[in-house]
């Protein structure tokens, strides 16, 4: 009756080492990342909704309505500013 409870005795004693490994290399890989950075804002005109988002080419676009017409804003968070905009024209 020995067997098992030495067995789990050593298989428990494994799972915790292994578990507080993996938070202290959680830990460590965390210390070394740079802090947060403020993005430099993108201001929509007044009145205007951001309709759609989504990423592109590691760039973000944002599908804005504005009371002057719809944009494409794309917008580059690495570089904190605005790259473009892209009139959006309706056919009927």
């Amino acid at each position: 009756m020995r067997g098992p409870i030495l067995a789990v005795t050593i298989l428990s004693s494994l799972i915790i080492i292994c578990l507080v490994l993996l938070v202290y290399g959680m830990v460590e890989k965390g210390a070394g990342l740079a802090p947060a950075r403020d993005m430099a804002a993108l201001v929509l005109p007044k009145g205007s909704s951001v309709k759609q988002m989504t990423t592109y080419d590691n760039d973000l676009a944002l599908y804005v309505d504005t009371p002057g017409g719809e944009y494409i804003y794309l917008y580059n968070p690495r570089k904190g500013a605005p790259e473009g905009r892209v009139a959006v024209q309706k056919t009927q």
